[in-house]
């Protein structure tokens, strides 16, 4: 194959691969980034897996540094807003995992399977060199098929690993700040709106509570519920004015959440005390 058709190839492949890879970090992470950045954080990994191709002058170690170090960190400083090393060691993390996760995949695809001898056959190209690129590239288009399925695995993974996030409710002129855990098994909607409920402590909702706020009828809500040894019941609930959650140091708004008032207590060693819904995360 010319060097020139195969250097190009290899371009097209890195720049795909690190375009998935960052993809997924950023929705897995929950971390906002732009198009044009991701972009640019792909050709740029492509662009440095290319000048080590061609470079045969380069220490091993050398290479090792700039290959599985270097080039991460400069993808996700170009991809991403990265305010402190903490951010920087965490969405790192995240991109190697990823491609730890991928990079298996893709060797099970490649030796655990007859992929390689299909495409071979399907393409004529049985013990050309050229098969190797051709190959990786149907399989990274099999990968970008399945993106959207590892995206939503990864998600469930996250949120089970790190599932209790500091949050702020506000009310009025009051905001109080507290722990709160995602449950994904909280379901509850306000009946007529469909809009999702959380749960909060009735000690934690006093701090901002007063008669006079409470005399707002249109604030006041009941929800009905089930659970277990209780097939029909109900909970007062209140309209937030808002409330915020805060996700890797990113904080994510929400106006007129509705919260559900718990006369006890949700957590036995007071982890937390208010019950998140997965769709306000």
């Amino acid at each position: 194959m010319d060097i020139v058709v195969y250097i190009d190839l290899y371009f097209v492949i890195n720049f795909t691969m690190d375009l998935i890879l960052l993809m997924i970090v950023s929705k897995v992470s929950q971390t906002k980034t732009t198009a044009l950045r991701i972009l640019l954080g792909s050709i740029t990994g492509a662009v440095i897996s290319c000048v080590l191709l061609v470079s045969n002058s380069l220490l091993p170690i050398l290479r090792i540094l700039i290959s599985y170090f270097i080039t991460g960190v400069v993808m996700i400083l170009i991809c991403f807003k990265v305010e402190n090393i903490r951010k920087l060691v965490m969405l790192a993390l995240y991109l190697y995992g990823v491609t730890v996760l991928l990079g298996g995949i893709l060797c099970s695809l490649f030796f655990n399977t007859s992929f390689i001898k299909y495409i071979n056959q399907l393409l004529g190209t049985q013990g050309k060199q050229s098969i190797s690129i051709v190959a990786l590239g149907i399989a990274v288009g099999v990968l970008l098929i399945c993106l959207p399925i590892m995206i939503r695995y990864l998600n469930t993974f996250r949120k089970r690993m790190n599932n209790i996030f500091s949050v702020s409710i506000a009310l009025e002129d009051q905001t109080i700040t507290a722990k709160a855990l995602l449950d994904t098994g909280n379901h509850l909607r306000e009946p007529l709106t469909n809009k999702p409920v959380i749960i909060v402590e009735k000690t934690l909702l006093k701090q901002i509570m007063t008669k006079e706020l409470l005399e707002y009828t249109t604030r006041v809500k009941v929800i009905p519920y089930r659970s277990i040894g209780k097939e029909h019941g109900t909970m007062y609930a209140l309209v937030l004015d808002q409330m915020e959650v805060e996700i890797n140091n990113e904080h994510h708004k929400h106006n007129d959440v509705i919260a559900c008032v718990y006369e006890g207590t949700l957590s036995s060693k007071k982890d937390y005390q208010l019950i998140l819904h997965e769709e306000l995360m």
